[in-house]
């Protein structure tokens, strides 16, 4: 694992990306996700603003100022 870590940090060095192995499931797992966040995003504002959050995550943010500096 560690020597799998060095390769893509040489690889990031020299080519400026790097490429990671990963399960099958991982990236189905992904391609999932992607799927519905995209669904998400389609969705109405006034839809997404009825939605309920826990924790202070989430989209419920999208209207807080963040200080640049």
């Amino acid at each position: 694992m560690e020597n799998d870590n060095l390769t893509v940090i040489n690889e990031i060095d020299k080519l400026g990306y790097g490429t990671a192995l990963y399960s099958s499931q991982l990236k189905s797992n992904v391609i999932d996700l992607m799927s519905k966040f995209e669904s998400f995003c389609e969705q109405s504002l006034d839809h997404k603003q009825n939605m309920l959050y826990q924790s202070s995550m989430g989209y419920e943010n999208r209207d807080r100022l963040v200080d640049p500096t």
